[in-house]
């Protein structure tokens, strides 16, 4: 299927995408697919990629972008945070309405950017038809928990012992110094953002129609996606939730297909098993 790299321009900032869309027919539904944060974005693209593929080769267009300061669009990654990465998100969605007006809307995202689509895709607007959360984070402390512990971990296997405490590293961002996630500079801002980001029901505003798909081992249910999901149906809105038993791509290095992951989301957006 053709798949052309566009530009388009928020907060006064190129942006740099791949559109994906079918050979031949029109289309029959435009997809955004927002990609994580930090270094989950270069392990996530290709399966993110593949993804877009499956669906156009069933007749949608897909558009996968780079927020302000990431990847190939232009910005300095410390000067942002959460809101400037959710209006991206806005743009993203309204370009390619643009493009393709007739078509049915649709959005996923991975890990942040699932959550970052949850908040965009729950304005009482209802600017998307339907959504897919893959592995969304449903807890900001507990994320940035873990990847201060991750980073304090690599150092040691780096250089035989930790270069920073945890507790050091949470201290300079409370009081607004900068710290280094693996290149990325975490500014105070973007600590503080995630460190209050948290996805508590009830809701009072939900998307009309999505799936929630986790990626856990053997498939076990994750609870805070199981109260995520009973949450979006009371709020009157239409929600699937699913777990698959794939590893977590977005963490690792190398090729990992994702095979199962694809099929299922696949088979809910399409309703096409091949």
């Amino acid at each position: 299927m053709p798949e052309t790299s566009v530009v388009f321009e928020s907060g006064g900032r190129r942006l740099v995408g791949l559109l994906q869309t079918p050979f031949e027919g029109a289309v029959r539904e435009r997809w955004l697919f927002a990609y994580p944060l930090f270094e989950e974005r270069k392990s996530s693209q290709r399966v993110l990629v593949t993804m877009g593929r499956a669906l156009a080769a069933s007749g949608r267009a897909v558009l996968l972008f780079d927020y302000r300061g990431c990847g190939d669009s232009e910005g300095d990654f410390e000067a942002y945070s959460l809101p400037h990465w959710q209006a991206d998100l806005r743009t993203a969605g309204d370009w390619l309405a643009a493009r393709f007006p007739h078509a049915r809307s649709g959005i996923l995202g991975l890990r942040l950017g699932a959550t970052l689509v949850w908040r965009e895709a729950a304005r009482p607007e209802k600017p998307f038809d339907r959504v897919v959360l893959w592995s969304p984070v449903v807890n900001g402390q507990a994320y940035l928990v873990a990847e201060l512990r991750r980073k304090v971990m690599k150092e040691m296997l780096t250089f035989g012992a930790g270069q920073s405490r945890r507790d050091d590293l949470v201290r300079k961002l409370q009081a607004g110094e900068s710290v280094d996630f693996d290149g990325y500079a975490i500014s105070s801002s973007l600590f503080r953002d995630l460190a209050e980001w948290d996805i508590t029901p009830p809701f009072p505003s939900v998307p009309p129609e999505g799936a929630i798909i986790g990626l856990t081992p053997q498939a076990r249910p994750d609870p805070a996606l199981l109260r995520w999901a009973e949450a979006w149906k009371q709020a009157k809105g239409r929600c699937t939730l699913q777990f698959v038993a794939e590893p977590p791509f977005w963490s690792l290095i190398g090729l990992v297909p994702c095979t199962e992951l694809i099929r299922t989301t696949r088979f809910w957006i399409t309703g096409e098993t091949g």
